[in-house]
């Protein structure tokens, strides 16, 4: 039996797993993004609301009302973005996938004919009315009879309205269908007037005793294919034809040529290979074929953590080194979203991370399954203190608390997702206290009423929501202007207790100051961001 507090906590951890989830925007910028996830939120806090308090098993039935909106959100982004290529046929085949019912045939038929007279913001706002109709009815155990919960429910209406700069739900996407089409063709001006905003390539620093390289993406705007060159994707490549003996890579999603081709060639050297992945990307066939393209050649990929995300993105070569981030080896997060990653060169790191990946990769223990142990959490990597912990076996967001808890003159943050009460509690405390505290939030999903966007705003603090149009993906703190952390961990309950992840706490000032140097960079385009 679940008490309304327990409704409200599997809510929130229900809308991470939406606002974490790259696939579900990928194709779309901040505005479509948004306007795809308010539709979600809104029916998944419409189905939450129709649980109840005396629903048994609200955990499974959640997971699978999470499952379904995935689908729909999933299939929505990727029509989006594949529409102009689709013959009607194929148009109405793939409304299909995410319309089942037949009284909609209609309106499936009647949207695949005007697909090409649609703009991006146009179509997005069809699809998602179109799949408001379509959306099933509460499901068992629930306390209302199957209705449509295009809109909030009205338990929620304080909640919403108490929210910081909330926006219409979803449900009312159809009759703003004109203004719409104003603001579209008002964006089409701008961007015919635009003038690519370029941000400086960033520096390559080095620290310790050659010890560690951090990388940086530089998207610009608008993307162009042409400018897709020298980024993180070719340090990857190169770091990985390094390999003599074995390459381990845990990753959440791989489209990248290059870096699938340089797991082909050290296979073809005579390297062992071995990948983890997500099991619903591994499952989908939009995102899988580059894993399929392995598992061809004999590379054999796990995938796993089907109720939450296995979300880490890192390599490791020979059990000497080892890449992680914030970074997926993606064109997207390689040239649209703003992303880190790092080289370190150390066994004892990477033995941690040999030991993680064969509890998912032979065991197949991901999430909660997994147990702690045979990890080393502090280290001393070319005389800098490193702290290295996993989620969800090693409580990280204690860590990351405890972390900012010795902060005595700064702390400086970019977030993609930061849902999680009690590290923004001791930011706000920090920031109470005097400290200087700035902040630059992903835009999307940053003014809904799980963010600590609002909350910091609420106080006055130096908080903005960033400027780039696709995504901001960084995870990233800096204490002090003397220790990072940064890694795959969003920061949410989510990550802390549900997903595969992983952090690094590094004290060391010259690697702080390069991500300084980004945090300005960031906030920078936060304060003026390219015209869109």
């Amino acid at each position: 039996m679940a008490s309304p507090e327990e409704l409200q906590r599997l809510e929130q951890k229900a809308a991470e797993r939406l606002l974490e989830d790259e696939r579900l925007r990928s194709n779309l910028t901040d505005k479509q993004a948004k306007t795809l996830l308010d539709w979600g939120l809104a029916q998944l806090s419409a189905q939450i609301a129709a649980l109840g308090p005396a629903t048994i098993r609200a955990q499974e039935t959640i997971d699978e009302v999470v499952k379904r909106l995935q689908n729909v959100m999933v299939g929505i982004n990727h029509l989006v973005g594949d529409r102009a290529g689709l013959s009607h046929e194929e148009m109405v085949a793939r409304l299909h996938e995410l319309v089942a019912p037949a009284q909609l045939d209609a309106e499936v038929h009647h949207l695949a004919e005007e697909k090409n007279d649609l703009s991006d913001d146009e179509l997005l706002e069809r699809l998602t009315s179109l799949a408001s109709q379509a959306w099933p009815a509460p499901l068992p155990g629930s306390k209302r009879q199957a209705e449509k919960p295009s809109l909030p429910p009205a338990d929620n209406k304080k909640a919403r309205e108490a929210s910081p700069s909330s926006r219409k739900p979803a449900g009312l996407l159809a009759g703003l269908g004109m203004l719409l089409a104003l603001l579209y063709a008002l964006y089409t001006l701008a961007t015919s007037l635009l003038k690519p905003q370029v941000t400086p390539t960033p520096s390559e620093p080095t620290t310790g005793a050659g010890w560690c390289q951090v990388y940086f993406t530089a998207p610009k705007y608008p993307d162009r294919k042409a400018d897709h060159q020298g980024g993180l994707d070719e340090k990857l490549t190169a770091f990985i034809n390094t390999a003599k003996e074995s390459v381990d890579v845990a990753i959440y999603q791989l489209d990248l040529p290059n870096v699938t081709q340089a797991l082909l060639d050290a296979r073809k050297h005579g390297c062992t290979i071995r990948v983890v992945s997500d099991i619903d990307v591994l499952n989908d066939p939009k995102e899988n074929a580059t894993f399929k393209q392995l598992q061809a050649a004999d590379i054999t990929v796990v995938g796993g953590n089907p109720n939450a995300i296995m979300h880490d993105k890192f390599v490791v070569v020979d059990k000497t080194a080892i890449w992680t981030g914030s970074w997926n080896f993606t064109e997207n997060d390689t040239y649209r979203y703003n992303n880190n990653g790092i080289l370190i060169s150390s066994t004892d790191l990477a033995k941690n991370y040999t030991v993680v990946f064969e509890k998912m990769w032979r065991d197949k223990q991901f999430g909660r399954q997994r147990k702690p142990g045979g990890t080393i959490p502090v280290l001393n990597i070319g005389g800098v203190r490193v702290e290295n912990y996993f989620a969800p076996e090693d409580n990280v967001a204690e860590k990351i608390i405890a972390c900012l808890q010795k902060a005595h003159k700064s702390i400086y943050f970019m977030a993609f997702s930061f849902t999680d009460d009690a590290i923004g509690e001791v930011v706000r405390a920090k920031a109470k206290a005097g400290l200087k505290v700035r902040g630059v939030f992903e835009n999307t999903g940053s003014e809904t009423k799980f963010s600590e966007y609002g909350r910091m705003k609420a106080q006055k603090m130096d908080v903005l929501q960033d400027g780039n149009p696709y995504l901001m993906h960084h995870k990233v703190f800096i204490v002090d202007e003397t220790t990072v952390i940064l890694g795959s961990f969003n920061f949410s309950q989510n990550a802390d207790t549900e997903n595969d992840e992983n952090l690094l706490i590094i004290e060391d000032a010259v690697l702080a100051r390069a991500f300084l140097e980004e945090f300005e960079r960031v906030y920078a385009t936060a304060r003026n961001p390219p015209k869109k």
